[in-house]
């Protein structure tokens, strides 16, 4: 809404994950909080630092926002990190510029808004228990969603499962509670920002055109399970079925972060497929493709990769499982899921 809200109203932003682009998020920030302000601060969830390149490289891209940079954030951040705990003087530096880490999981109060908040990294093994071994398993987010006025979820599916009558997880959740206030369950449409970094708000749209694009990729880190079982799933079962039915020499790239040996080793030169590896600009690479190829069997929240693509204007073909979360309620996917490779 560009109303502006009245004295006793308090709004809040929300991102996803950063990862390091402290530019653009910042800047989205502050024409939000211009448009649409004022805001009383802006949680980050997810991932907030991009991977560390060299040991001593903590902050990686908010090193402009350090007290030294004289920078500071256009509204109080707050978020939450999976990798590593921050050390005593990055966090010192952080504050500096009004970014705040909230710690590993627990509940505070932030400008009168009671905040329950978890973070934590994907275990492969969990995908094979049960509905009630895993809600056991998430009993700290249970506890924390709880503790909090209000929890906003990025899935239908993760809404689901915590009012469905009869779900474990719904079960565990209503046990936490241990007195009469409520908890509100929301549901977050996706959101992104209007342009990605080093795009014109004025492009044109002709210079990214599908004719001029012929290969396909994925995207995305390989620390994060998901993304490697995907990848193994295309060069397995997806490619060998598709590239006999593309042009000569079309390509099925992939790109991200931290591949391993045996990821870096499925490239063949034969078939087209290319593990490349990490890119500088994932906007920039993803222009250069017809198609994004995101074969997610597992995984929950936003799909960076999925976002990125349609902010490049690169279509994308992914599972019911990448789609989640990735429309607004009785919107239809952007893009084309499917179930089985062929």
């Amino acid at each position: 809404s560009s109303s502006k809200p009245t004295t006793s109203e308090r709004r809040f932003l929300v991102s996803g994950p950063v990862e390091g682009r402290a530019e653009a998020v910042f800047r989205a920030a502050a024409k939000a909080h211009a448009r649409s302000g004022p805001f009383a601060a802006l949680f980050c969830v997810g991932e907030f630092f991009e991977p560390p390149k060299t040991d001593g490289d903590e902050l990686g891209a908010f090193e402009a926002y350090t007290d030294t940079g004289g920078r500071r954030a256009p509204v109080p951040t707050y978020f939450i990190t999976a990798r590593r705990r921050p050390s005593p003087a990055a966090l010192r530096r952080l504050e500096a510029g009004d970014v705040h880490w909230l710690g590993r999981g627990g509940a505070t109060t932030v400008a009168g808004l009671r905040v329950g908040f978890l973070s934590g990294l994907h275990d492969a093994a969990a995908f094979d228990t049960t509905e009630d071994d895993v809600a056991e398993n998430s009993s700290t987010a249970t506890s924390s969603y709880a503790r909090s006025d209000l929890v906003l979820l990025t899935s239908p599916v993760e809404l689901e499962l915590l009012t469905r009558r009869g779900s474990s997880f719904a079960r565990l959740f209503r046990r936490e509670h241990h007195d009469d206030a409520a908890t509100e369950l929301a549901l977050l449409p996706l959101l992104y920002y209007d342009n990605p970094p080093g795009e014109k708000e004025d492009h044109d749209v002709a210079d990214l055109s599908l004719h001029k694009q012929r290969h396909v990729c994925f995207l995305g880190n390989f620390r994060h399970a998901p993304n490697v079982d995907a990848v193994h799933q295309l060069r397995s079962e997806i490619w060998p079925r598709l590239a006999p039915r593309l042009p000569a020499r079309t390509e099925c790239r992939v790109y991200g972060a931290y591949p391993t040996a045996a990821l870096t080793a499925l490239s063949d030169a034969a078939t087209g497929f290319r593990v490349v590896g990490e890119v500088a600009d994932q906007f920039a690479t993803l222009r250069r493709h017809r198609l994004l190829l995101a074969p997610l069997r597992f995984g929950a929240g936003l799909k960076g990769k999925i976002a990125d693509a349609w902010a490049a204007r690169c279509a994308v073909v992914t599972t019911p499982v990448g789609a989640e979360g990735m429309t607004s309620p009785g919107a239809q996917f952007a893009g084309l899921t499917a179930l089985t490779s062929e």
